[in-house]
């Protein structure tokens, strides 16, 4: 079960990363957002990445 926590919690910290780059993309959100957009994604991920892992060490 501490596995798939893990792989999803991962897949999720990975989506937070590809996100912003879509919505750039193809609905120019980052353009029309201040920089606090694009370090709220990476925020996110960095903040859910540090979960998997603490999920992965936890005995």
């Amino acid at each position: 079960m501490k596995v798939l926590a893990v792989i999803g919690l991962s897949f999720l910290a990975l989506a937070f990363l590809i996100a912003p780059y879509y919505f750039a993309f193809t609905r120019e959100w980052g353009l029309r957002r201040g920089s606090w957009y694009w370090l709220a994604w990476a925020t996110a991920a960095v903040c859910t990445g540090h979960l998997a892992l603490t999920v992965a060490l936890y005995d």
